[in-house]
């Protein structure tokens, strides 16, 4: 197992790039953009020790969330909890966040299986709305999209067909292209426990959340895109 993240690291030159202080006594949770076909990116930096996530944040225990349905795959499974991973359900995220010690820190792949239908080269859509994703689309229902949407209703998980490169040729595969993986980490956004919150406290969070990514993405995508003035977020 550390063999293989090790080869990760090292096949992706990971490089994480911090711009937030996160304090010892607190519990923090990490939304990770954008979620890709495997997410890759968070894996790499969360899902082992060799992503220099410790690094950066010594004194911090990381958890980092997967869909429930990798728990139930034998062996699979032990991979994932070996590795630290948790459910991504509302129970396990709310137990650690309210550890009474801090020090916790939860990496939660927002946007799931619907944000994956949206991948594209040079482009960032990220799922974050309330709304049904699948009520954007209108009109445009395709045979594909039906089967995903079928696949993702009663598995949770959708079929994709992705290109890559393969294991001994780069031409065509599954396996995703060995180019470098930039990690920004911003400045973490204060919020008081709340158990009633209302409508307008949660919009405005909401809100407030999105135009902080925003402006983390624009003051920092020339770091690892090029000819990018004319690439944004797209929220979804």
């Amino acid at each position: 197992m550390a063999m293989t993240t090790t080869k990760i690291t090292l096949i992706f030159v990971v490089e994480p790039i911090t711009l937030g202080r996160t304090g010892t006594d607190k519990n923090y949770l990490f939304c990770c953009f954008p979620h890709g076909i495997i997410s890759a990116g968070p894996f790499a930096i969360f899902g082992n020790i060799y992503g220099e996530f410790n690094d950066y944040f010594p004194k911090h225990n990381l958890k980092l969330c997967t869909l429930k349905q990798n728990f139930y795959m034998p062996f699979f499974r032990e991979i994932v909890l070996g590795l630290g991973g948790c459910s991504a359900s509302e129970k396990s995220i709310e137990y650690l966040l309210n550890d009474p010690r801090g020090g916790q820190a939860v990496g939660l792949i927002v946007g799931g299986v619907a944000e994956s239908y949206y991948c594209e080269p040079r482009t960032y859509n990220f799922f974050i709305r309330e709304t049904d994703i699948f009520d954007q689309y209108g009109g445009k229902d395709t045979k594909l999209k039906n089967l995903q949407e079928f696949m993702r209703k009663y598995v949770g998980i959708a079929p994709i067909i992705s290109a890559g490169r393969g294991i001994f040729q780069y031409s065509f595969g599954m396996i995703p292209y060995r180019v470098p993986i930039t990690m920004l980490v911003g400045q973490p956004i204060e919020v008081e426990k709340n158990d009633n919150p209302t409508l307008e406290e949660v919009d405005f969070l909401h809100t407030y959340f999105i135009k902080k990514l925003c402006d983390l993405f624009e003051e920092n995508k020339h770091l690892y895109l090029k000819d990018c003035e004319d690439i944004h977020i797209e929220i979804i």
